[in-house]
C-alpha cells in the first residue's frame, strides 16, 4: 500500500476525509482502505480535543474495551497510545520497511 498519498493532509477536529483529520479520523481513513471495513466515526462523541479530554478519554476506553492486547503489531494495527495514563490518542502501525 502506498502510504505517501495520506501525507499533507492537514489536522482537522473531527476531520473524517481529505480535506483534513483527527488521528481517529486518519487511522478510520486508511483502515477503511486497506482492509474495506468502515469503522465508526465518532465525531459526535466530543465538542473539542482541548476542551474535551475526559469525554475523548472515556469513549475511547469504551470503544476499546473489546480490543485485544498484541505485543506484536502488524501493518494496520491500531495503537492506543495513553497521556499520563489517560487514553487519548490513536496510531496506525505501517509496514517496516
Amino acid at each position: 500500500m502506498d502510504y505517501k498519498k495520506y501525507a499533507g493532509v492537514p489536522f482537522l477536529e473531527h476531520g473524517r476525509d481529505l480535506n483534513g483529520w483527527d488521528c481517529w479520523g486518519i487511522y478510520r481513513y486508511i483502515f477503511h482502505d486497506f482492509s474495506g471495513v468502515l469503522l465508526p466515526k465518532f465525531s459526535d462523541c466530543y465538542e473539542g480535543i482541548l476542551s474535551s479530554r475526559k469525554a475523548i478519554a472515556l469513549e475511547i476506553k469504551t470503544q476499546t474495551m473489546a480490543w485485544k492486547e498484541i505485543f506484536d503489531p502488524k501493518e494496520g494495527d491500531g495503537i492506543l497510545i495513553r497521556l499520563k495514563g489517560i487514553p487519548m490518542h490513536i496510531g496506525y502501525v505501517l509496514p517496516n520497511n
